[in-house]
């Protein structure tokens, strides 16, 4: 094509075709995911973690490529849940296949390598303080003694209770 007021005839043009080879990426862009991972103090109450960090609803995982393209994961999935200290999971599992596509959803999974980053479901610890009371006016005499105690800083989770019979001091 010719600028506007360029005439052709003025020229001898000459011109010698050129080759252009489009091949597919021998090394594959190398992409993360991230799972989702939730803390608390024990309350009780259960605690769930799932998906992924920045997912999309709809589309997926958004990640951005070596070539400044931003392509979606979808097809993994990641979940746990707990209520208990011993519930929690330092490395949540990450099932499924990871399916990539472009902006304009086809499928480009061939071009990438997915490496996955688990999640974790941590429960710590309630803090709590109990103080027993001081008695020093038991004299032995072979059986059994008990004093009482009091919760001096922090609390039982709610709907938990201190257990007013068996041993002294025992929370259920």
């Amino acid at each position: 094509n010719w600028n506007a007021g360029t005439d052709a005839n003025n020229y001898n043009l000459s011109k010698t075709e050129g080759q252009l080879t489009v091949s597919n990426r021998k090394a594959k862009y190398e992409v993360t995911v991230v799972a989702n991972s939730e803390s608390k103090t024990y309350d009780g109450k259960e605690l769930a973690v799932s998906g992924f960090e920045n997912e999309e609803e709809g589309r997926g995982i958004p990640v951005v490529a070596a070539n400044g393209k931003t392509y979606y994961v979808t097809g993994l999935t990641s979940e746990a849940r707990g209520t208990d200290v011993s519930d929690s999971v330092a490395s949540i599992p990450v099932n499924g296949t990871a399916i990539v596509k472009d902006a304009e959803g086809n499928v480009v999974t061939d071009d990438f390598n997915v490496k996955v980053t688990n999640g974790s479901l941590t429960i710590t610890q309630r803090p709590l303080t109990v103080t027993a009371e001081t008695k020093d006016d038991f004299v032995y005499d072979g059986t059994e003694k008990s004093v009482g105690y009091s919760i001096t800083a922090g609390s039982l989770a709610e709907g938990q209770k201190e257990d007013g019979g068996g041993a002294p001091g025992a929370v259920r």
